[in-house]
């Protein structure tokens, strides 16, 4: 659970659920050098690209580990500044 954090998105979906008490799962867009808000609207950069096959399969993983064994699981297994480190398949 927690605020929005300033994430447009994210308090759209607070607001439909009438709550802050679910589950998330946060995927990181590292330190831009440009506003944030222009950085998540461009299409990936080329040398990204081919990460994002590994890091949506990791996002799954992460879903159906909190799904199955629950999200404290999900944490200690998934939150990791490098996700090699947790044993996840990113090159």
């Amino acid at each position: 659970d927690g605020s929005a954090g300033g994430n447009r998105g994210l308090q759209s979906i607070i607001q439909e659920l009438r709550t802050e008490d679910f589950t998330r799962l946060r995927l990181g867009i590292g330190r831009p050098t440009v506003a944030a808000k222009a950085y998540v609207l461009q299409p990936f950069p080329v040398e990204q690209e081919r990460l994002l096959t590994a890091l949506v399969d990791v996002a799954c993983d992460a879903i159906e580990c909190v799904l199955e064994q629950g999200a404290e699981t999900a944490m200690n297994r998934f939150n990791h500044r490098n996700p090699q480190a947790a044993g996840n398949p990113l090159p």
